[in-house]
């Protein structure tokens, strides 16, 4: 939490160094949209990389999502899309994906059979929708769950991530991830 206080008031002070009204820069940094997910059956993959840390994607030993900086270990992550309102599920091989955990406040990885429940689409703690950030002509986007509602995908160091309540700004919930949302 301190981060993002910090974040936010280093933000603040840049939009007043280059005489930026702090609303007009949220404005300009944020065109937030919905992502959808794709519409055909293929699951594209790709690592997801933290723009607040440069952390790369991984599960560490008790399969919690991980984002490690300078690691030799990395993991992709697909975009399995699922026919509700452009929801998706993170997989994660062999028909796991990505959930959050209300029990440890981590990301972690849920079985394939959670994962491929209600006609496979999963439990709405492993559905994730997205929202397009950019900055500089860099695509990030933020993820948010839709069993914490209103939370998002964090990682500002701590091991492992976890979720927090989604701020648009803050970078520690900006992700790159190239798989055609």
């Amino acid at each position: 939490m301190r981060h993002k206080l910090a974040a936010l008031t280093g933000g603040l002070a840049l939009a007043f160094t280059f005489a930026i009204p702090a609303a007009a820069n949220a404005a300009t940094v944020r065109a937030s949209s919905p992502a959808i997910a794709r519409a055909d059956a293929g699951q594209v993959c790709d690592l997801l990389t933290d723009a607040g840390t440069n952390g790369v994607s991984d599960l560490n030993d008790q399969n919690n999502l991980v984002f490690a900086v300078n690691s030799m270990f990395q993991m992709e992550f697909c975009n399995v899309p699922i026919d509700i309102n452009g929801e998706f599920e993170i997989g994660v091989g062999d028909n796991q994906c990505l959930a959050v955990n209300s029990s440890t406040g981590y990301i972690d990885e849920d079985s394939a059979a959670a994962c491929l429940s209600n006609g496979g689409d999963g439990d709405t703690w492993d559905r994730w929708t997205a929202t397009k950030e950019t900055q500089n002509g860099h695509t990030f986007w933020e993820f948010q769950n839709q069993f914490a509602s209103g939370d998002c995908i964090y990682d500002d160091e701590q091991v492992p991530a976890i979720y927090a309540a989604c701020s648009g700004s803050d970078h520690f919930e900006w992700f790159s991830w190239n798989t055609g949302l």
